[in-house]
């Protein structure tokens, strides 16, 4: 993929910090002796005097991005993770310094490109049986809205129906 604000190539397997908080924010293995291919990620937070994990389970694994989300009374780091059996979810959770992360956002819909604007998470949404379209994620309450579907006569097609199948 490239990096909208540098324009620089990467892996689409390498996490991002993508608002312009990469020294405050640092997505890395949490076993740095590891040499699995695909180690656990996790979330770290970078203060002035030291380098603060994020200590729930929640906040680490698949972690594909990680943004500051301030407002006036408050700063926390706004995660996208994958989780669940074989990475089937998607999570999007929040966690600020000294509390319990709160999951924001969780399901089996795949999310791409998300952008932090203000308080929503601007994302790619990538249904199973619906094509990508732009979505609003609100923060403090987790809804999500439509911004832009580019294929709106979709809903009119009949589709058959798509079940998973978890197998051990």
């Amino acid at each position: 993929t490239i990096d909208g604000r540098t324009g620089e190539a990467r892996s689409s397997e390498q996490p991002s910090v993508p608002n312009g908080d990469e020294e405050r924010v640092r997505i890395a293995p949490l076993d740095t002796a590891s040499d699995a291919h695909a180690p656990p990620l996790g979330v770290f937070l970078i203060t002035e005097s030291e380098e603060v994990r994020c200590p729930s389970p929640l906040c680490s694994g698949d972690i594909e991005a990680a943004w500051i989300h301030r407002t006036d009374s408050r700063e926390s780091i706004i995660f996208q993770i994958r989780s669940g059996h074989a990475r089937a979810y998607e999570t999007v959770g929040e966690w600020r310094l000294g509390e319990d992360v709160r999951i924001v956002r969780q399901d089996r819909d795949r999310l791409s490109g998300c952008r932090l604007q203000e308080h929503l998470l601007i994302c790619i949404q990538d249904e199973t049986r619906t094509p990508r379209r732009l979505i609003t994620i609100d923060l403090e309450h987790g809804g999500e809205r439509v911004l832009y579907d580019p294929n709106p006569q979709w809903s009119r097609i009949s589709l058959p129906l798509v079940e998973r199948q978890h197998i051990a």
